[in-house]
């Protein structure tokens, strides 16, 4: 019998291919004095190590053997015997390698390396790769700090694990702000010295962690840097609760916050109500400010727009019917006020919001939003205008709004004190605008195209001119067309402010009803279009303006074509603003757009190739007899009297503000002098019973008779220099409140006009 023995044992460290030199084993002698046969040992196999890997990773698979016939002729073969299957590479060599799988979980594969030698006899041996998960570390690169300037900082960082921690390493990179030398920045704490400063500063820096694996996480931390830490930074957002129009009504089931932007912002302090900072809010409604450390402050809104230099505006919203004792310019501001905080050492986010009080069925709260949401509306007009303009400086504006401004009979603003106001409506006398606020009736904080109408009323009355009559109307009437074109233009440049074609005005029981229109289709298809009716006016007006090229519109000149003409020569002429003088400035300043302008004026049966008086015009609502021509020609001196007659037929309700109610006559002045205006009533209805009225004007107000005289108005124009003057004549009878005697029937009166010298 013949012994034999052969090595094999497992290696724990050693990766690389070792070959031993194995010596003969001790044995007894063999019977019978002779020698042993030679017996063929297969070869002695180990397959490597253990190893413990991550996923996505390398892995070599370091085999050896040893054999009594040496090793070279040794042939090596690796196979997969367990686990989730790989792609080895050199598996007939000693040493193979794969990429680990992207296991969800630990797993181990297991691998054998069998070994043959030149005679066949094979040996074996297998190795267990252990594949970690290694879920990568967490960094954390500390709570953000406030310091002062020249301070010595410590980064103190950290890191977790699902492996032993101790084997993480750190790295500190400052990602922004002022350079600084990182003392350590492979240290989980680092040091840095704090750069000089001017205010302050913010300086950010990344702590990246990684695991023996190679997974990484990282961290931000950002360090401001105060010039003094005797002040503490208040930052945050200011915004309003905002109703949309959804449905033929406010919708309250989808409010929505929107920033407050350009109003003032203070900081007060809560123990003396002193005002320690102010600023402006922008247009994100962000906003910082600055207080004393450890002070009791809040935060107040207040509901105005303040601007100086150029371009510059001065808007408030108050309320009118509060303090009546004080003048209207003294009544209470609207403001809102924050509940108190501590303003502590160092930056802290105070935001402030402003609710609609909407508490389900009703207005159940304090209804904080609406000033704010009516001075959002005049901050886009303004933005409109500066946006052609930018330095547009705007005359002072108070927009007067309470809950106790209902609508009521008679005229507007008939009892402003107790918000008896009629309806909203711009105040040229005083710059100011009154809107509607009484719940379940008609409030107008969110009816946005309302508040921008009338406020286009304000921008027409200080950046350009407005003769209109003012009064009640409606988008189907025929309308004296000073009137026509003012409500025409505060409903195109309301479409222009808020970036809409759809005016809306909501009332009634919750605000769930009302009326909306399109001023892109309103008014091709109206029966009343026209020089005298606000629709065609607006359609005008809004086509030029916008983009869209559609129902037969060609132009887009934009905003600055509108704005260039009533800024310039509508503000100036002296033709009374109606479309024609507005249009003939359009055209002379577009002259490439003259056939697309005139095809819009088409559009609304308005005639293009005319001039700021309308002469050519032929649309005379069925009484060519007394509306056309638009201009009566009165010639000074020419011995003849000019006949022209005022109706009340399309004022039923003795507005005194529709088509026909007053007439319009030029008065050429060739020399400079005194003029005598007469005017006779050729055929009152009774002897006394007629009384006509005039005033002449010259872009501004020249003269004029209004005296109560029975059938004859007599009045002197001193100092005339030459030029054209235009005159609006009518009958009192025909005015809202005339006396009861000088009503006349829905016909007409004329008048015999001569003006000399």
């Amino acid at each position: 019998m013949v012994d034999f023995c052969m090595s094999h044992k497992k290696r724990t460290v050693t990766l690389v291919l070792i070959t031993l030199l194995v010596g003969g084993c001790g044995g007894g002698g063999g019977g019978g004095g002779g020698q042993a046969p030679v017996v063929n040992t297969p070869p002695a196999v180990n397959a490597g190590a253990d190893q413990s890997i991550a996923r996505n990773v390398e892995v070599t698979l370091s085999g050896s053997a040893t054999d009594d016939g040496g090793t070279a002729s040794l042939t090596y073969a690796w196979s997969q015997t367990s686990g989730t299957a790989v792609t080895l590479v050199g598996a007939d060599t000693a040493i193979a390698t794969f990429d680990s799988p992207d296991v969800a979980a630990d797993e181990t594969l297991q691998f054998a390396l069998t070994v043959t030698d030149s005679a066949g006899a094979a040996g074996e041996d297998s190795v267990d790769i252990n594949v970690i998960f290694d879920v990568a570390p967490t960094a954390a690169a500390g709570d953000d700090q406030n310091v002062e300037q020249n301070a010595t900082v410590t980064l103190a960082g950290s890191g977790t694990d699902d492996n032993d921690p101790a084997d993480l390493t750190y790295a500190w990179t400052q990602t922004a702000g002022t350079p600084v030398t990182i003392n350590d920045p492979n240290a989980a704490n680092a040091t840095f010295a704090a750069p000089a400063t001017t205010g302050s500063q913010t300086l950010e820096f990344q702590l990246t962690v990684t695991d023996l694996g190679g997974q990484q996480s990282t961290d931000l931390i950002v360090i401001t840097v105060f010039e003094d830490l005797s002040a503490a930074t208040i930052s945050g957002k200011a915004e309003f609760e905002f109703v949309p129009f959804i449905g033929g009504g406010l919708n309250y089931a989808s409010q929505e916050m929107r920033p407050i932007r350009g109003a003032t912002i203070q900081l007060i302090s809560a123990g003396t109500n002193d005002v320690i900072d102010s600023t402006t809010l922008d247009d994100n409604g962000d906003f910082v400010l600055v207080s004393p450390v450890s002070t009791s402050v809040f935060l107040r809104i207040r509901a105005e727009l303040k601007r100086t230099g150029a371009p510059a505006w001065d808007v408030e919203v108050r309320d009118n019917t509060s303090q009546t004792s004080q003048p209207l310019d003294a009544r209470p501001l609207y403001v809102l006020d924050g509940a108190a905080f501590d303003s502590g050492i160092g930056p802290q986010v105070v935001n402030i919001q402003a609710e609609s009080g909407w508490t389900g069925t009703s207005y159940g709260a304090t209804r904080a939003a609406a000033p704010f949401s009516v001075l959002d509306t005049i901050y886009n007009g303004i933005q409109l205008v500066i946006s052609v303009d930018p330095d547009a400086v705007f005359a002072p504006l108070d927009a007067f709004w309470s809950v106790n401004n209902t609508p009521s009979a008679g005229p507007a603003g008939q009892n402003i004190e107790n918000g008896e106001i009629g309806t909203s409506f711009y105040n040229g006398g005083i710059d100011s605008l009154f809107l509607l606020g009484d719940e379940g009736t008609d409030t107008e904080e969110y009816d946005t195209h309302v508040v921008a109408h009338e406020w286009g009323h304000y921008f027409e009355d200080n950046f350009s001119r407005s003769d209109s009559t003012g009064g009640s109307h409606s988008l189907s009437q025929r309308l004296d067309p000073r009137l026509a074109f003012g409500e025409g233009f505060g409903n195109a440049v309301s479409a222009m402010i808020m970036g809409s074609s759809v005016y809306f005005d909501t009332q009634g029981s919750q605000q769930s009803s009302g009326f909306s229109f399109s001023l892109e289709t309103n008014g091709e298809t109206s029966q009343t279009r026209g020089w005298y009716n606000e629709r065609s006016v607006q359609a005008i007006l809004y086509d030029i303006f916008d983009s869209d090229n559609d129902n037969g519109d060609a132009v887009s000149l934009g905003f600055g074509a509108i704005y260039d003409v009533l800024v310039g020569p509508q503000a100036s002429g002296t033709p009374f603003t109606t479309i024609y003088p507005f249009i003939e400035a359009l055209r002379a300043n577009n002259p490439a757009q003259t056939s697309q302008i005139d095809d819009l004026l088409a559009l609304q049966r308005i005639v293009g190739e005319n001039d700021g008086y309308g002469v050519n015009e032929t649309e005379s609502a069925g009484r060519p007899d007394v509306i056309l021509p638009i201009y009566a020609v009165v010639e000074p001196d020419s011995g003849t009297p000019v006949n022209v007659c005022s109706t009340n037929e399309f004022d039923p309700d003795e507005d005194g503000n529709k088509l026909g109610v007053r007439r319009f006559i030029r008065i050429p002045v060739t020399a400079a002098g005194n003029y005598t205006v007469d005017i006779v009533t050729t055929n009152p209805p009774a002897a006394g019973q007629s009384d006509p009225d005039a005033f002449v004007f010259r872009a501004d107000f020249v003269g004029g008779g209004d005296s109560p005289d029975a059938d004859r108005e007599t009045f002197t124009l001193n100092n005339l220099t030459p030029g054209d003057y235009v005159m609006v004549l009518y009958e009192f009878s025909y005015i809202r409140g005339a006396p009861a005697a000088l009503t006349q029937p829905n016909d007409r009166t004329c008048f015999d006009v001569t003006v000399t010298s």
